[in-house]
């Protein structure tokens, strides 16, 4: 009398098999490539902010273009390669400078969000063109990391699709986030 039971579960199951198949099958690694993370800084170009001490210095300053190198080194972070016009007037003289900037970045995924961040910005180095007021520059160069940070702490660089039944279902399944060369993965737990 127990075998007739325990048959039906097992055939309940074979008959469920091809049905949860499918959530395993989709629950892959999501992989964010260089080229989706410059897409996304591409759109945020031209953020500008001014700094202004009345009577010594002004400067306004532009963000004109931001590119990922990803996976370039052996470490989990980013390195990002930026250009900034600013314009500063100094001691009664007007002059208009081009800085060449490399940062390097952590990605960090939210759950919650089901997003990646790129956090904990460090600044490599940096030159200007021309060189002869990199004095001038070294005094925005606290403000300048503190506005790409903040830009970058504000905007996710990818985020799954809530609308999307896969994405949405990945989302909560995201176990480790890893950077390899020229992408991001997503490691995901599977489901069965």
């Amino acid at each position: 009398m127990l075998q007739m039971p325990v048959i039906r579960v097992l055939f309940m199951l074979l008959f469920m098999l091809p049905f949860a198949l499918p959530l395993s099958a989709n629950a892959n690694n999501i992989e964010i490539s260089e080229a989706q993370i410059n897409h996304y800084l591409s759109r945020k170009l031209g953020f500008n902010d001014q700094f202004n001490l009345p009577g010594i210095i002004n400067i306004r300053y532009k963000v004109d273009q931001m590119q990922a190198n990803v996976g370039r080194n052996n470490s989990n972070k980013i390195e990002l390669d930026g250009v900034v016009s600013a314009a500063f007037s100094y001691n009664n003289r007007q002059f208009d400078s081009r800085i060449n900037l490399v940062f390097d970045v952590e990605p960090e995924y939210n759950a919650e969000q089901g997003a990646v961040y790129l956090k904990n910005l460090r600044m490599l180095r940096w030159s200007s063109q021309p060189q002869k007021y990199a004095d001038q520059l070294q005094l925005i160069m606290p403000m300048l990391n503190n506005t790409v940070q903040t830009l970058l702490n504000q905007f996710p660089v990818y985020t799954l699709d809530s609308n999307d039944a896969t994405q949405n279902m990945i989302k909560q399944m995201v176990k480790k986030l890893r950077v390899s060369d020229g992408k991001i993965v997503l490691e995901t737990s599977t489901l069965l």
